[in-house]
């Protein structure tokens, strides 16, 4: 993702184009448009009824041109079952319908709305309206709508609120393991996983095969700004109790301006130092809670410029040119890179080999190996777990290091999800994260936050 000008195969596809999107007030389906202005790619629309708006989807016009190199076609032989057919277009026939383009990488099962903290900083607005929670009874019949909607099992991942409130967690995940799902993620705050050490152990003989923990900064006035208290003192006890079951660690970073985008780097070598697993770094979206303050839709953190701030922050040990787009879902929603965590620093993948050609569509595609292909296409996928057997594997075939333990490397990645100013049908008709819903649906994840989350939701 330079920013130098797109080459002349990539003006094939520049995504300067007419798409559909949502009315920032009223929600409603408008057309849209997105055009480079002053060096940024920025959306234009019209609603009938409120007007023009304009909302910046990249600060980079040429990067966001360039990132159509690596747009690739979607698996949809590998959706088995339709629980919608199409009638009314995207993004209103949502279940998967047939017009849907990619099948499902990452499973979101959000087993409760209930959560230990109130974040003025929350995707999910947890504790809001009534008690959402379904039972286990119901939670094991959405695994089999699941696995009938899926060629193989995906990965799942089940959040919540704060998944670690449910009693019956344990019995949760063993469900899943019995039903054939081999990667089971958790996402959650930290603080139950602080509060109790077994609850890590007991989960990792349960199945889970990583958690993701929030983590927004290295000082606790980011987290009295982004969770309303301090937490730095959980977030570590929760990261050594983890890792001490032997369970992989991500730490997920929403990107705030002016609260912790400064941090990055910090947080980049906090991540060394513990040698967690993996990192995600997520501008933040307007969805959810949110102080409206600093919901700007023109002066917003967007996914290159995460990636220049950690160039800039890690002083190059991590360069803009060493992360791709990821191309299971669009190619504007991801961008990833492997790195193997050195005492020298971090050693991105692309050092040992030019990991882009594979990825370039317009380019000769491909390495002069099948078995390098086939471990760059399990590794950059959304369904790759960091730490995960599979990834180590496969970057041992890709760097020739033997021997890998699961803290020599990291992996790295930036997501750009979707709000009620940036929503793209383009976007949401390849997008492979989906939440699973009681009734089988399967809801591409921005989908569902930009115009279902909190609309209408069973108690369960």
């Amino acid at each position: 993702m330079q920013t130098e000008a797109p080459s002349r195969s990539c003006r094939r596809d520049s995504g300067y184009v007419h798409t559909t999107s949502t009315c920032p007030e009223c929600g409603d389906i408008v057309d849209a448009e997105i055009r480079p202005e002053e060096g940024a790619a920025v959306m234009r629309k019209n609603c009938p009824i409120h007007g023009e708006s304009k909302a910046l989807v990249w600060s980079d016009a040429a990067a966001y041109s360039r990132s159509f190199r690596f747009r690739r076609p979607g698996k949809q032989h590998l959706i088995k079952r339709h629980a919608t057919q199409t009638a009314m277009g995207c993004p209103y026939d949502c279940g998967l319908c047939p017009d849907h383009l990619q099948h499902t990488c990452l499973a979101i099962l959000e087993i409760t709305n209930r959560c230990n903290l109130r974040c003025p900083v929350c995707y999910a607005a947890a504790n809001e309206g009534p008690l959402t929670e379904p039972s286990l009874h119901r939670i094991k019949n959405m695994l089999n709508l699941l696995l009938e909607s899926e060629t193989s099992p995906p990965t799942l991942q089940l959040t919540g609120g704060e998944p670690t409130l449910r009693t019956d967690l344990i019995p949760i995940v063993e469900s899943a393991r019995d039903l054939g799902f081999d990667d089971i993620t958790l996402a959650s705050n930290g603080l139950t996983l602080a509060q109790d050490p077994t609850l890590a152990r007991r989960l990792a003989k349960a199945g889970v095969s990583e958690v993701s923990i929030s983590f927004d900064g290295v000082d606790d006035a980011v987290y009295q700004a982004m969770r309303g208290r301090p937490l730095l003192s959980a977030k570590n006890s929760a990261i050594s109790n983890v890792k001490e079951a032997g369970i992989s660690v991500t730490l997920g970073v929403t990107v705030v301006r002016g609260i912790n985008d400064h941090q990055l780097g910090e947080i980049v070598d906090f991540a060394k130092r513990k040698r967690v697993d993996g990192l995600n770094f997520a501008p933040m979206a307007f969805v959810g809670r949110y102080p409206e303050e600093v919901a700007s839709p023109i002066d917003r953190v967007t996914l290159p410029e995460v990636l220049s701030a950690l160039e800039n922050q890690t002083e190059g040990e991590l360069s803009r040119s060493d992360f791709l787009p990821v191309p299971c879902p669009d190619n504007r929603c991801s961008a990833m890179t492997y790195a193997l965590n050195t005492q020298e620093g971090l050693l991105p993948m692309n050092h040992f080999f030019d990991v882009e050609p594979y990825f370039d569509t317009y380019g000769e595609s491909g390495t002069d190996s099948e078995m390098i292909d086939s471990a760059l296409e399990r590794l950059y996928s959304l369904s790759a777990v960091p730490g995960s057997k599979r990834v180590l594997r496969s970057l041992t075939d890709c760097c020739s290091v033997p021997h890998l333990e699961r803290s020599d490397c990291m992996t790295i990645s930036v997501h750009g999800f979707m709000d009620r100013f940036t929503f793209d049908v383009q976007r949401a008709k390849k997008c492979c994260i989906h939440v699973v819903k009681p009734d089988g649906k399967l809801i591409p994840f921005c989908v569902f936050n930009v115009l279902h989350r909190g609309k209408g939701q069973p108690p369960c």
